[in-house]
């Protein structure tokens, strides 16, 4: 499909609709994904650390990545997804020092929620490295 072609197709009755179901299908994710942290919100708030442990037991288990691998995929981690969302609601993103300071040439955003550190990484993938805040590490410079 060549340019003029894509733009005659995003023109027609059939790219329209096809624009609006994608952006009807954004906005129910969003949706989706602010129910998930109001629920994490109203029920976790108090114990967010304990939460954010089980998960990281669960998909740091050897258990749960047999099982993923054996499936033919990377282990799913959707809940870290979830808690990088509120963290950025509820959470603190890290300074521009802090940034220079703990940050590599393939994070795109960092956060605090509670004594954890949520770290986004995009490479040719991306994807949520979460650890306790007292295992940063400063980058060698």
């Amino acid at each position: 499909m060549n340019l003029d072609s894509l733009r005659d197709w995003l023109d027609s009755e059939e790219g329209q609709q096809s624009i609006i179901e994608f952006g009807e299908k954004l906005k129910r994710k969003r949706e989706r994904q602010e129910r998930y942290t109001q629920y994490i919100h109203d029920n976790f708030r108090d114990n967010l650390d304990e939460l954010i442990q089980k998960i990281y037991d669960k998909y740091s288990s050897d258990k749960y990545r047999d099982r993923e691998y054996s499936l033919g995929r990377e282990p799913m981690e959707v809940l870290y997804w979830t808690l990088l969302e509120y963290s950025k609601e509820y959470g603190v993103e890290f300074t521009e020092q802090e940034y220079e300071d703990y940050s590599c040439m393939f994070t795109g955003e960092m956060y605090y929620l509670g004594d954890w550190v949520f770290e986004v990484l995009h490479g040719q993938g991306s994807c949520v490295e979460v650890y306790k805040k007292d295992q940063l590490k400063r980058n060698s410079q």
